[in-house]
């Protein structure tokens, strides 16, 4: 991604955005950083990617078709949320209920570190002021 973005570089200047849209893993965002030099653009995370690893984790976690259902369908309502404060109940009410699903331990786990920490690059209630509403699929 270095030599790529160098190349961006080297053909049209230092691109200065306020964001910068990726999948979930830092070596995209770290090596524009690096490349153009500029301060830190928010990071966004691409919704096509989050939704795409949140069915892999599901499926591979889990184990049990109807719990991967009822799980999925509670993280895209949280997803959707568009207040802060509504976000914080609903994911609050999922990782309550991760906790009480002992199939669910090993999704927990993983949502927690992937996700949680990371909820301002990826939950709409987050994005309402950058007017930004897309993914990089489309």
């Amino acid at each position: 991604m270095v030599v790529f973005f160098s190349e961006i570089k080297k053909n049209c200047g230092t691109v200065e955005k306020a964001y910068f849209m990726s999948e979930m893993a830092n070596q995209f965002y770290n090596a524009w950083v690096t490349i153009m030099g500029w301060t830190h653009p928010a990071k966004l995370l691409c919704m096509w990617h989050v939704n795409t690893v949140w069915k892999e984790e599901l499926r591979r976690k889990v184990s049990n078709v109807v719990l991967e259902a009822e799980m999925y369908k509670m993280i895209c309502t949280c997803l959707e949320q568009t207040f802060e404060n509504r976000f914080e109940d609903c994911q609050n009410g999922l990782l309550n209920y991760l906790e009480s699903e002992s199939k669910a331990e090993c999704f927990l786990k993983c949502y927690a570190k992937g996700c949680v920490k990371k909820k301002t690059q990826w939950e709409y209630c987050f994005r309402l002021c950058m007017s930004i509403n897309t993914n990089m699929f489309f």
